[in-house]
């Protein structure tokens, strides 16, 4: 449903009605102001989906019977061009409306390539990229959890926060295998971690993370294929 018309053209005036399912857009300027030859973006159409709209499903929108004239009245060579919209709820990977755990899990599951990432160019990657960096990691899982639990995004302090990852000195673990410490050095509060580490098949055999010290209470994941382990760490209580 058609909601408001903006304009961006210095000088030009932005109308539009809407009778049934036709929006009727007028842009003019009353003080006879032109537009120089080029790419302009004229004005910005808002809609309003409607609660029961399908998620993920194009919507066309199609332009019909458009006219350009110059300041003396006099039509230009017009053509048009179709459009779509595809709506979604940021965080919902699995369409049902609302954010949950389950999204949670679909979402890991892409950061660990344990489902493929959807293509950059479709609903699906911008709904999965939760804080709209266009890019798909932890971050968006951290703000997954925080729309469920209900936390605000906090305020940036001025200070950014920086944190340091490095490998420690490989320790006997307890069933004699080679235990090597992952050691996380920051000056701020840490929400999440993902990480990829690569080795050699061939030499090395890895075996399944496991989370200690301070961050002993906090969920991770992991998977372990073709000499890649990829991991992600993240906090699933308020204040943890």
């Amino acid at each position: 449903m058609f909601d408001s018309l903006i304009t961006s053209v210095s000088g030009f005036t932005a109308n539009a009605n809407t009778v049934g399912d036709t929006t009727f857009v007028l842009f003019h300027s009353p003080t006879g102001a032109t537009i120089a030859p080029g790419t302009v973006t004229l004005g910005t159409l808002r809609y309003k989906i409607a609660e029961d709209a399908p998620l993920c499903t194009p919507l066309a929108l199609t332009l019909n019977a458009v006219e350009i004239g110059d300041s003396l009245g006099v039509a230009l060579p017009a053509s048009a061009i179709d459009g779509e919209i595809q709506a979604g709820i940021p965080g919902d990977l699995n369409l049902d409306r609302r954010v949950s755990i389950l999204d949670v899990i679909k979402l890991v599951r892409i950061l660990l390539a344990k489902e493929s990432e959807p293509d950059s160019t479709t609903c699906a990657f911008f709904i999965a990229d939760f804080d709209g960096n266009d890019d798909l990691d932890i971050l968006d899982v951290v703000g997954q959890i925080n729309r469920i639990l209900h936390i605000a995004k906090p305020i940036p302090s001025a200070t950014p926060t920086t944190a340091l990852i490095q490998l420690g000195a490989a320790q006997i673990g307890v069933s004699g295998g080679l235990v090597v410490p992952v050691e996380l050095q920051s000056d701020g509060l840490v929400a999440g971690l993902q990480a990829t580490v690569r080795f050699d098949p061939s030499a090395v055999s890895v075996g399944t993370p496991q989370l200690t010290g301070s961050a002993a209470g906090l969920s991770l994941d992991a998977t372990v294929h073709d000499g890649t382990l990829r991991l992600v760490v993240f906090g699933t209580q308020p204040g943890q």
